[in-house]
C-alpha cells in the first residue's frame, strides 16, 4: 500500500494527521515499518484545527497514544498544531497554505506525508441519493477522480513531499484496516464528519464517503452510529 523505499534515507517526518481514517492509517503503517526495521528516523505529527468546529486535534492525539500502544516505536515528537477559522463556503487551502509554508520553511524536516485519498468515481457517487450533491460543494479542493495525480514531489530544498493514498480511494483504505487487524482499535478513533453541530450528520462528503467503504459512520463512544431513519 505504501512505497516504503520513500522512507529509507529520511531522518525527520512531519506527518499531516487530521484524525480521520487516512491519516491514521498512514501514521501507523509508517511507524510499523520504522519499528519494524529498526529505524531511527523521527515522527513529528501535524494537526490543524478549523476552530468553527473545534476537537480533532484531540482525535489526532488519541490515534497517536494508540499507535504508540499498538507499536513501541521511541522516536515519536510532541503533535504540533495550529488553528484557524473557516466560513462556510471558505476556501480551506488557502487557509492552511501559510502553516504548511511555515513548517516548510523551518528546514527540519526531510519528508512531508499527507493521506488525502482519491474520491469514488463519480458514477458510483451518483448511484447514492446525495452522495454526489456533498461531493460537487467541495469547491476549493481538487477531487476529481479522473485525474490522475501525482504522488512525490520535491521543493528543491530537501523536502520530499508524498501524498501515498491520493491515487486510491477509501475503499482501499477500508481493506487496509481489515488487513492490519485495526477495525476495533484504530478504527473507532477516527472522525471524518466537518459538521459544525454533531457528528455524524449523515450529510456532508465525507459522511457518504466513510459509510460508503466501511459500512458505517463516525462512532459515538465506540458504538457504531446506526443509519438515519
Amino acid at each position: 500500500m505504501l512505497d516504503y523505499t520513500l522512507l529509507e534515507d529520511k531522518n525527520n517526518i512531519w506527518v499531516s494527521l487530521s484524525g480521520g481514517t487516512d491519516s491514521a492509517l498512514a501514521l501507523y503503517l509508517i511507524t510499523k515499518y520504522l519499528y519494524e526495521n529498526n529505524k531511527q528516523t523521527q515522527i513529528t505529527p501535524w494537526c490543524l484545527v478549523d476552530k468553527s468546529r473545534p476537537g480533532n486535534d484531540v482525535d489526532a492525539q488519541n490515534i497517536i497514544d494508540l499507535i504508540k500502544d499498538l507499536i513501541p516505536y521511541k522516536h515519536f515528537n510532541s503533535i504540533i498544531t495550529g488553528s484557524f477559522y473557516k466560513e462556510p463556503g471558505g476556501d480551506k487551502v488557502a487557509l492552511t497554505k501559510p502553516f504548511w509554508s511555515e513548517m516548510e520553511q523551518t528546514g527540519n524536516y526531510d519528508l512531508f506525508v499527507s493521506a488525502l485519498t482519491s474520491s469514488p468515481q463519480v458514477e458510483e457517487m451518483k448511484q447514492i441519493e446525495g452522495f454526489y450533491d456533498a461531493f460537487v460543494k467541495l469547491t476549493s479542493e481538487n477531487r476529481d477522480p479522473a485525474e490522475s495525480k501525482v504522488e512525490v514531489n520535491h521543493n528543491g530544498r530537501g523536502l520530499t513531499i508524498w501524498h501515498p493514498f491520493i491515487n486510491i480511494d477509501k475503499k482501499a483504505i477500508a481493506a487496509g484496516y481489515e488487513e492490519h487487524d485495526l477495525m476495533d482499535d484504530l478504527f473507532p478513533l477516527t472522525k471524518s464528519c466537518v459538521d459544525r453541530n454533531k457528528t455524524p450528520c449523515f450529510k456532508c462528503f465525507w459522511c457518504y464517503e466513510k459509510h460508503w467503504a466501511f459500512g458505517m459512520y463516525d462512532m459515538s463512544g465506540g458504538v457504531v452510529v446506526p443509519l438515519p431513519l
